[in-house]
């Protein structure tokens, strides 16, 4: 049921377990309340629930999905550095940026995605004691 996916989805968020709950989807086509699920906790391309401190960094990424190019914005209140990672569904580290932020505001940069086979991506942007993540469909 959806409400049994919800605490489940829950579970893999709560202890940050990679790629888990994806393996069903190959065969779950027919069953909608899986899909619904998913789209509904992980496609929302705006900050949210991988904030760790005040909601003070901020990730965005669009178009969302995309077949070529990303554009990753992101808003940081520190000078620390920020670290940008790219992870597969499954977990698998892709690629690893590094921002210097030498003062807080807005930082944009365009990333091709044309290398990357279609599927799900999580973007995480990390600075000091704060991170927080995006999902990213390449079609």
């Amino acid at each position: 049921t959806r409400e049994s996916l919800s605490l489940k989805y829950d579970l893999i968020d709560k202890h940050q377990i990679k790629g888990l709950g994806i393996w069903a989807l190959g065969y779950d086509r027919d069953h909608a309340e899986l899909w619904d699920e998913i789209r509904e906790r992980y496609f929302d391309t705006s900050s949210r629930s991988g904030m760790k401190g005040n909601e003070t960094l901020k990730l965005n990424c669009y178009p969302n999905p995309s077949s070529e190019w990303l554009h990753i914005s992101i808003h940081t209140p520190s000078l620390a550095p920020i670290h940008l990672t790219i992870y597969s569904a499954s977990g698998n580290l892709i690629e690893n940026k590094t921002i210097d932020s030498s003062l807080p505001g807005d930082y944009h940069l365009n990333y091709s995605i044309e290398h990357l086979p279609d599927g799900i991506y999580i973007i995480q942007a990390l600075s000091k004691d704060r991170s927080v993540y995006v999902k990213m469909v390449k079609n």
